[in-house]
């Protein structure tokens, strides 16, 4: 079908600046309820498009049937599209030739029965309960397998055919003691299924829930403040558009204005990298047909790049970087791969023992805040330390700042990076935030 598919365009094409991206993803979920199978569902989503430059313009369409006729249907599409388009480049990668990555789990996919696969989330719902008898309820308990295969084919000659697998499990549980409940979450996802770490996630997920209980407010004060890894990541996945090359050409992000300055801690460094070693988000290409790579945002002090698809690179005059996302409904645009802050060689849990300051557990209202200049206020529950002991579960208290003069007054930055899907972070410790409460 691929063959056919490239085939048919090429030679329809033959006399155009194209490309055409081919998509499939094949989904299975599972999510259990009283240690029974509760949903179970199978998806299969499969289609490709077409963008073609006529005239000095460029038209979309995509297509999810694959026949001759509804193909060059499509082709006519994108060609009539181009008339009346607004968008007057098409740019295309070049074929680069590099080491190939490609992570896939051919013995869970293809040899592992689904009834295999989908009890898993039974097995987490279980040790949920296993872990400590406040745990009443577990209100999800879910496993999901994901495939994917995607090809990118243009006129400059690239040529890719890719395929990778994804393992992910969600728990949310609900803990009570007297008259106090408290709901906690976490995920965890792995390359390959006998990697995924199920036994971290539901611990991690139970002892926040049960750290809460007794949750009350505090004083509102300026306080240290940790950031747990799942925390941290939370942030991180919030505010990456600040750092994306599709800001900067529309001129929203603070970051335009503060290349080459030393204004963070010399031991913190963000990275896209697309390369990386089972990471969720690795592939050998971006899609666009662009090898990945590793980019350092912020290093050295400074921030030194932002993100960027061939179209932002373009018009801004810097490199890509590899970052092109889409699927086959939708154009091109930036993405991360595997976005981070990278390890230390610092324990935790050492640097921990003697300080006083606030552990965030949870952060709500985050989709809130002004991804342009960084300012956030939010809700946000958690646990007081003093002196290194926890003394004051803590609830229905405010959260304010700014994401970059957060990461300035950065004063420690951890040896336990965890990756929660693509995005990943070690614990951080800052100066102080306001924290509002009573």
């Amino acid at each position: 079908m691929l063959e056919d598919l490239f085939e048919i365009v090429e030679k329809s094409l033959k006399d155009y600046k194209w490309d055409l991206f081919f998509q499939k993803r094949k989904t299975l979920y599972a999510d259990s309820k009283n240690l029974q199978i509760d949903k179970l569902k199978k998806a299969e989503d499969i289609g490709f498009s077409v963008r073609v430059e006529k005239k000095g313009r460029v038209g979309f369409s995509y297509g999810t049937v694959f026949s001759e006729k509804d193909i060059k249907t499509v082709i006519d599409k994108a060609l009539a599209n181009a008339e009346i388009s607004d968008e007057k480049s098409l740019y295309l990668s070049t074929p680069y030739k590099v080491e190939k990555i490609e992570y896939y789990d051919t013995f869970a996919v293809e040899q592992l029965s689904e009834r295999e696969k989908v009890y898993i989330a039974i097995d987490i719902e279980e040790k949920a309960y296993q872990q400590d008898e406040r745990i009443k309820t577990v209100r999800v308990a879910s496993f999901q397998e994901t495939v994917i295969e995607k090809g990118i084919l243009n006129s400059e000659g690239v040529f890719i055919n890719e395929k990778g697998s994804i393992y992910s499990s969600n728990i949310a549980v609900l803990a009570k003691d007297k008259n106090d409940s408290q709901i906690a979450w976490n995920t965890t996802s792995s390359r390959f299924l006998g990697e995924l770490n199920i036994e971290d996630m539901v611990q991690e997920a139970v002892n926040n829930a049960v750290s809460l209980l007794g949750a009350k407010p505090i004083k509102t004060q300026k306080i240290p403040v940790l950031f747990p890894p799942y925390a941290m990541t939370e942030i991180l996945y919030q505010f990456f558009s600040m750092f994306s090359g599709e800001n900067l050409v529309k001129g929203k992000t603070v970051f335009k204005d503060l290349g080459n300055k030393s204004l963070f801690p010399e031991d913190l460094t963000i990275v896209d990298d697309g390369r990386l070693h089972k990471g969720i988000g690795s592939f050998t290409y971006d899609d666009e047909g662009v090898p990945t790579k590793e980019t350092v945002i912020i290093g050295e002090g400074k921030f030194q790049n932002f993100l960027h698809s061939l179209y932002t690179a373009k018009k801004t005059g810097e490199e890509t970087t590899g970052n092109s996302k889409r699927d086959f409904k939708n154009l091109p645009e930036v993405g991360i791969t595997n976005f981070f802050i990278k390890n230390t060689d610092k324990d935790t849990k050492e640097y921990l023992k003697d300080k006083t300051y606030f552990k965030v557990i949870e952060l709500i209202g985050l989709h809130t805040a002004d991804t342009i200049t960084g300012d956030f206020s939010v809700g946000a529950t958690g646990v007081l330390f003093v002196k290194g002991e926890p003394v004051q579960s803590v609830k229905e208290v405010t959260l304010a700042g700014n994401f970059v003069n957060l990461l300035k007054d950065i004063v420690f930055i951890g040896n336990d990076l965890r990756f929660y899907g693509a995005i990943g972070s070690p614990s951080v410790f800052v100066k102080e935030l306001m924290i509002a409460g009573i």
